[in-house]
């Protein structure tokens, strides 16, 4: 909570983005509503990255998944690497 009070770009925010969604005749609690909104929906997508990157982490401890990364990286360069080789320079 006191990094996302301290951060300018949730200051911003509040002040710009947040208001264009409020009418006129709004009372105060429906911007706390769409705050409180925001900020829910800020945790969920902080949750959802760390049970991406957690499983991710898991795998990548495995051999075999890195061994099969590394391959697959390198053949990727290696296609890149004769497409460059065999490229006819532009005149």
């Amino acid at each position: 909570m006191i990094s996302d009070l301290s951060n300018p770009k949730t200051v911003i925010v509040f002040t710009s983005v947040i208001p264009q969604f409020i009418g006129q005749g709004a009372r105060p609690v429906d911007t706390l509503v769409l705050g409180v909104m925001f900020a829910f929906i800020g945790f969920l997508s902080l949750v959802t990255y760390a049970l991406v990157f957690s499983t991710a982490a898991k795998l990548l401890r495995d051999a075999r998944v890195t061994r099969a990364i590394l391959r697959v990286g390198g053949a990727i360069l290696t296609v890149f690497g004769v497409g460059l080789a065999i490229e006819r320079p532009a005149v």
